[in-house]
C-alpha cells in the first residue's frame, strides 16, 4: 500500500537540488581551482597584484 503525502506549501513550484548534487560540486570544485589560478588579479596586498600588460606581441596589430 502506498501512502499519499499532501505537497507542502510552497515547494511544488521549486524543484529540489538534490539530484544535481554531483554537478553543483563539479561546478563550485571549477570555480575554486579559477579562482586560485587567477589569485593575483584581485590579492588584497598591493604588492601581490598583477595586471595583464597593455601592449603585448597579441594585441600588437601588425601581422609581422
Amino acid at each position: 500500500m502506498t501512502s499519499i503525502v499532501p505537497p507542502v506549501a510552497g515547494r511544488r513550484w521549486r524543484p529540489s537540488l538534490a539530484p544535481h548534487g554531483e554537478t553543483l560540486a563539479a561546478v563550485a570544485l571549477l570555480a575554486l581551482l579559477t579562482y586560485l589560478f587567477l589569485w593575483r588579479l584581485w590579492a588584497a596586498n598591493p604588492a601581490d597584484r598583477t595586471t595583464f600588460p597593455e601592449k603585448s606581441d597579441t594585441t600588437r596589430g601588425t601581422l609581422a
